[in-house]
C-alpha cells in the first residue's frame, strides 16, 4: 500500500474549541456554510487591593471555515457516522 503524506498549507492552524456556531450564507448564488468556533474565556479584574477575581466569561472566536453546503453536508453525515450506532 502506497502512502502519500499531505502537506500543511502556510495557514494551517491547530487549535481547541468549546463551543460552534454555525452560519448560513448565499454569496453569488452559492449555498455556504460557516462554522465558527469559540472559546471561553474568563474576565479577570484587579480591585484596589490588588485582589484577583473573576467577573464574567467572555467568548472569543477561535477560528471559522467556510464549506459549500454539499461539504457541510457530507461533514454532517461523518459525524453522525461516528457519534451514532449503526443499526
Amino acid at each position: 500500500m502506497t502512502t502519500t503524506v499531505i502537506p500543511e498549507s502556510n495557514n494551517y492552524i491547530e487549535s481547541s474549541a468549546d463551543s460552534i456556531m454555525t452560519v448560513g450564507t448565499n454569496v453569488n448564488g452559492d449555498d455556504l456554510i460557516t462554522f465558527v468556533f469559540l472559546n471561553n474565556y474568563p474576565v479577570v479584574v484587579s480591585d484596589e487591593k490588588q485582589a484577583l477575581s473573576v467577573t464574567s466569561i467572555e467568548k472569543r472566536r477561535v477560528a471559522s471555515i467556510s464549506v459549500s453546503n454539499g461539504q457541510a453536508k457530507r461533514f454532517y453525515e461523518s459525524l453522525k457516522d461516528i457519534f451514532e450506532p449503526q443499526a
